[in-house]
């Protein structure tokens, strides 16, 4: 009788190695995943700030031009009149959540856009979708707010 050497893998070692390999793939496919979802949320709020932080320091730029007049008809409408040069006009637009520039959309992920003035003091508060604010208090040189 002739021994055989019988050299392989059984049926049971190769399911195991199956059902090992698949958890371990499948670990590592929740931990990108997750990795990637958490990215984009980030991203996105990284953006939001970005965009109400942007929009205020332009604004008060336009304001520190030195203007011939600043009005407010509304509390969340901005008028800056810069004579020969034209007006620009900043409005929150409540449905679509941003700020528009002379009827263009200029800044978006914003929940409020407040302006408050009192005295020569002009007070702009910019809400983000997340809540944040963000806020710039300017003071005119010359009489030109209404």
């Amino acid at each position: 009788m002739k021994i055989h050497k019988e050299s392989g893998l059984t049926l049971v070692e190769v399911l195991a190695v199956i059902v090992i390999s698949s958890l371990i793939a499948l670990i590592i496919y929740s931990v990108l995943s997750q990795s990637s979802t958490n990215y984009h949320k980030q991203a996105e709020t990284n953006k939001n700030i970005n965009d109400a932080a942007y929009a205020l320091k332009v604004i008060t730029k336009e304001i520190r031009k030195n203007p011939n007049t600043v009005s407010s008809n509304y509390r969340t409408e901005l008028t800056i009149n810069r004579g020969f040069e034209g007006e620009i006009q900043f409005v929150l637009d409540k449905e679509k959540q941003s700020i528009n520039r002379n009827g263009v959309i200029f800044s978006t992920g914003v929940q409020d856009f407040e302006i408050n003035f009192t005295g020569q003091a002009i007070t702009i508060i910019i809400t983000n979708v997340q809540g944040k604010k963000f806020s710039a208090e300017l003071y005119l040189r010359k009489a030109g707010t209404k």
